[in-house]
């Protein structure tokens, strides 16, 4: 888990806020296996706009590049680029998503997979609502414990991890928080 600062200007944040407003967002449903969909808002309450932008995705991976490829601790994957299907998350007050870990997408053709996800804060001026990650931690001995890492949202800023790791998006308790979240690729 790692984060990158500054990933887009306030400027490209807003815009793509605008955007996706004029676009409309529906309930956000949570990924059931096998291509089901369901609404369930005990575990997942906030509401969504997806946008298939490989131009965006594409920028945002050349800003990335050189932390993606500084940052990688397994020479075995060979990341490609973003899965250009961009999911826009609008949280309101009293919108939650419970601990889950992120599903993963195989690209049609077969030759790609997600591994990582990409979550870029588009906005402050709210309460709550923080991006919780429980992460393993080992000490000397090799004993493992598990850390609760709470990312503090700044407007631009990202945070990438793997699949696996469980996080939450805590309860928002006041206003209104957007995130834009993808998927970085890797040869399968």
């Amino acid at each position: 888990m790692f984060s990158v600062n500054s990933l887009l200007t306030p400027i490209e944040s807003k815009e793509l806020i605008r955007h996706t407003e004029s676009k409309g967002y529906v309930p956000a449903l949570l990924n059931m296996g096998n291509g089901k969909e369901a609404y369930k808002p005990g575990i997942r309450k906030s509401s969504r706009c997806i946008l298939d932008a490989p131009d965006i995705a594409n920028t945002i991976y050349m800003r990335l590049q050189d932390v993606l490829f500084s940052n990688s601790t397994d020479a075995s994957t060979q990341i490609i680029g973003l899965n250009p299907r961009l999911r826009f998350l609008r949280y309101e007050e009293g919108d939650v998503f419970q601990r889950h870990r992120d599903g993963v997408f195989v690209h049609p053709d077969g030759t790609s997979v997600s591994k990582y996800t990409l979550q870029i804060y588009l906005n402050d001026g709210y309460e709550g609502g923080r991006t919780a990650l429980s992460v393993w931690n080992q000490d000397m001995a090799g004993n493992r414990t598990r850390k609760k890492v709470v990312v503090e949202p700044v407007v631009g800023a990202a945070v990438i991890f793997d699949h696996t790791v469980l996080h939450e998006g805590g309860l928002l308790e006041r206003g209104v928080k957007y995130v834009m979240r993808t998927d970085i690729m890797v040869k399968r």
